[in-house]
């Protein structure tokens, strides 16, 4: 992964973590996305789930970084998610991404297409390995 691509996904979430609104935003955007996504999250803590989201993005550019505590997560979130567990099929990410740029662009002062790509290249390998892992 281009070391640009990074270091921008990581700027960039430092811009938009320190907005108040941010992982609200994204789970307002997400469940807007498909019907079913609401329903997956009926009995859930979501003040939790924020800070699981956070924690999450952490973990997905550490693992763009090649950094093994960000591999190791991963590979646990990948499997929380798997058909044995959550059951999050591979066709349903795309509408976390989506959401996620949405709600990237909605909150980033900076965002341009260049951080719109840099996200989506440092996004997908995380994508990837959630598929394979299913």
């Amino acid at each position: 992964m281009a070391s640009d691509s990074l270091q921008t996904a990581r700027e960039s979430f430092g811009r938009c973590a320190l907005v108040k609104n941010f992982f609200t935003d994204f789970y307002e955007t997400f469940f807007a996305s498909n019907p079913e996504i609401p329903q997956i999250f009926a009995k859930t803590d979501m003040r939790k789930q924020q800070d699981l989201l956070r924690e999450g993005i952490s973990f997905l550019l550490l693992y763009g970084a090649a950094n093994e505590n960000g591999k190791l997560a991963i590979e646990r979130i990948g499997q929380l998610h798997d058909k044995s567990h959550v059951n999050v099929k591979p066709d349903m990410y795309r509408f976390w991404v989506q959401s996620l740029l949405e709600t990237i662009e909605k909150h980033d002062p900076r965002y341009s297409p260049e951080v719109r790509a840099a996200w989506e290249e440092v996004i997908a390998k995380t994508i990837n390995r959630f598929t394979e892992l299913y």
